[in-house]
């Protein structure tokens, strides 16, 4: 298995006191270097990274914050409203703007905008599946080299629930919006890298879990999501690079809880805590969206946020023996596991940067957790759509306690959560 990608710092947007807060403020600039801080890794593109701090009135003026250069640029409208600015400072000066801000009396947190990665891994070849238990529902039978439709009994879910209503939002590099397999099904989504409403995926990742999450097969080559009838809703976080940021997420998180998701999938992940992704989350909590993240590939016992976050669902990689994944990290944050490796999905239709690695066009399998957190998502979805009424806290509480206790375990574990899902014993739990 290859290593993890990182992401990158997003652009920065839109300068201080300048009106077009739309545009990109690093269009066409190389990347720099990583930083590491002690509350995880600052990410800066030409020498520039940012910070984030959130105030209960204005900013005070600071002669020291001046002399950095600092610069304000644009956030997601519901975080500004929430009292978070980003500002633009020389990657080695992040410490002393940090210390800046920290004096104000009016500043209630302050943190670097630090870079997540996007847990994946190349999968070998994925297999046909055998045996397989066909349920009663008149859809259209998962392909042959998947296995998470029928190993987690969605298929056999489908003639209660298909997730038709629910919206998931990807939030990650976008979505191929010219795939069969999304056909009718995508609404239009944003693009936190560069705030405009380009949702394109140019890196795969996002397109290959949107298929996990809620695909439904154009032909006999489709693949099929666990919830086939919701509807994907792009929220691009991540550039080509594979590239991000906790504010590009956080923007995403709570552009999606305004613009109609009722799930929120997030296959990525860092190990610093962040405040900024702490308040995107409780906000779409708080809205009613269920928000599902991936444990990460570390393969370690170190928490993943926004996974670790309270509230979210988080998620877990096992094979199609129902063993965990070996990359797949573990803790008692962890609520469920799914289907993460060998994981055969849609991917974009033209070249984008992960064919690269020798993925083909059209359809490719990949490992990780990130494709166990779209099929949580999409079971979600699957729940929601058959009881409309319940808040998150409660269908977390349905898919943990309808999990299938497998590979001999009889309670919480901190590998597999509370089991890998079931999907039709979920929508049958009372």
């Amino acid at each position: 298995m290859r290593a993890e990608r990182s992401i990158a710092l997003v652009g920065l947007v839109g300068l201080l006191g300048l009106a077009g807060c739309g545009t990109n403020g690093y269009a066409g600039l190389g990347l720099d270097s990583s930083v590491s801080m002690e509350s995880g890794t600052l990410y800066s593109r030409n020498g520039v990274a940012a910070i984030l701090v959130k105030t209960v009135g204005p900013l005070s003026e600071s002669t020291q914050l001046a002399s950095l250069g600092a610069q304000e640029v644009s956030l997601d409208p519901a975080l500004t409203a929430m009292g978070w600015r980003r500002l633009a400072v020389p990657s080695g000066s992040v410490g002393n703007a940090l210390s800046a801000v920290t004096g104000d009396p009016d500043v209630v947190a302050a943190e670097p905008d630090n870079e997540i990665d996007a847990p994946v891994t190349l999968a070998a070849p994925a297999l046909p599946t055998a045996g397989t238990v066909f349920g009663s529902s008149p859809l259209p039978a998962p392909n042959s080299q998947q296995y998470a439709p029928q190993i987690t009994r969605a298929e056999e879910a489908w003639s209660i629930s298909t997730g038709q209503g629910q919206v998931i939002a990807i939030v990650d590099s976008g979505i191929d919006p010219g795939h069969p397999d999304f056909a009718g099904r995508i609404a239009p989504g944003w693009n936190t890298v560069d705030n405009t409403n380009d949702d394109r995926d140019d890196y795969g990742h996002g397109t290959h879990c949107a298929g996990i999450a809620a695909a439904y097969a154009s032909g006999p080559n489709g693949v099929m999501g666990i919830a086939p009838g919701a509807t994907l809703l792009p929220v691009k976080a991540l550039r080509a690079d594979g590239s991000g940021s906790n504010s590009s997420v956080a923007g995403g998180i709570t552009w999606a809880a305004d613009h109609g998701a009722t799930v929120i999938s997030l296959s990525l992940g860092g190990p610093a805590d962040s405040k900024v992704l702490d308040d995107a989350v409780a906000y779409a909590l708080g809205r009613g969206c269920s928000v599902v993240a991936a444990m990460g590939n570390a393969g370690d016992h170190v928490k993943s946020f926004p996974a670790a976050i309270p509230g979210v669902i988080a998620v877990g990689a096992t094979d199609r023996d129902d063993r965990i994944a070996s990359f797949s990290q573990y803790g008692n944050w962890n609520s469920v596991s799914a289907p993460g490796v060998g994981i055969y999905s849609t991917f974009p239709t033209y070249h984008v940067t992960l064919n690269d690695e020798g993925l083909s066009e059209n359809y490719a399998s990949l490992d990780g957790t990130s494709m166990a957190t779209p099929a949580v998502a999409g079971a979600v979805a699957d729940i929601r759509a058959a009881r409309p009424h319940l808040l998150p806290v409660q269908i977390k509480a349905i898919l943990q306690d309808s999990a299938d206790k497998v590979a001999g375990r009889t309670d919480f574990d901190p590998h597999y959560g509370y089991g890998r899902i079931d999907v039709l014993a979920a929508l049958q739990s009372q």
